[in-house]
């Protein structure tokens, strides 16, 4: 549970609400975007020579990673950084991976097996590592 977080502004929140308030902000933010004219982006594609993908290339994309992709993305984090608003430095995840890799990676390919069907190809999937 989550007891305490600071904004941007570094203001302090406790309360449940605040803090629920202030994580439907921050992934409100990370996860907007300013609209592109469909000009700018045929003029910008306009002389990129792009392969679509193969079916393999897709199932690939769409595969769910391994536990030793997972551990070169956490080995490869950058110090001092919290992957999520919970906190947890990314050294915690790096020093105790070998204790705590097998019980996350399970867990969140149960939740990707379950949720698979929710995601498509337009739409990210956020994989907690």
């Amino acid at each position: 549970m989550i007891n305490e977080i600071e904004t941007d502004e570094k203001i302090k929140l406790e309360t449940n609400s605040d803090i629920l308030g202030e994580m439907c902000n921050f992934y409100e933010k990370l996860f907007s975007s300013n609209s592109i004219e469909d000009n700018d982006i045929d003029r910008y594609l306009k002389d990129c020579k792009i392969n679509p993908l193969t079916e393999n290339d897709k199932n690939l994309c769409d595969s769910f990673p391994t536990l030793d992709e997972c551990k070169d993305a956490v080995m490869n984090l950058k110090a001092n950084k919290s992957p999520g608003l919970d906190g947890i430095p990314n050294e915690f995840y790096q020093t105790f991976w070998k204790d705590i890799s097998h019980f996350l990676w399970h867990a969140e390919r149960k939740l990707h097996k379950r949720h698979n069907k929710l995601f498509t190809k337009t739409r990210g999937d956020i994989n907690y590592t």
